[in-house]
């Protein structure tokens, strides 16, 4: 049963995790919304856009990137009832490979192949540690 919460815990970190990189993101949309003609499935056009988009909007994608991988690791560390950190780790570690993937896929500026794969670690080291802390859901720590 232990396994099965830890999937569960798992799971549900991740879909959090996901959500809040979502949710940020949309912020950063409305903020600075793409061009309405913009082929999201044409990888040039995509390019083009994050080498042009303003520093306020790669800000956002950064902060979403690290606010989900903290989400997802907090989530998951509080949720699961044993080897808490571990949970919480590979919930935010779901988002540190969507990141890597994004950056790898779309051509981003050189702070941002950086900073964003850093801000990721943080926001899962920082989850990680605080959402162990806290008292477990359903049950004694």
């Amino acid at each position: 049963m232990s396994l099965l919460r830890a999937l569960g815990a798992w799971l549900v970190a991740v879909l959090a995790g996901g959500l809040t990189v979502g949710l940020v993101e949309a912020a950063g949309h409305f903020a600075w919304p793409p061009p309405a003609d913009l082929d999201a499935n044409d990888p040039v056009a995509l390019a083009n856009l994050v080498l042009n988009l303003p520093l306020g909007a790669l800000l956002a994608l950064v902060l979403a990137w690290g606010c989900g991988a903290f989400v997802g690791a907090f989530v998951g560390a509080w949720l699961a009832r044993s080897r808490r950190k571990l949970v919480g780790a590979l919930a935010g570690g779901m988002t540190l490979l969507g990141t890597l993937a994004n950056l790898a896929m779309i051509p981003h500026p050189s702070w941002m192949m950086a900073a964003g794969p850093l801000l990721v670690l943080v926001g899962i080291g920082a989850g990680c540690t605080l959402g162990a802390r806290r008292p477990v859901l359903g049950g004694q720590p």
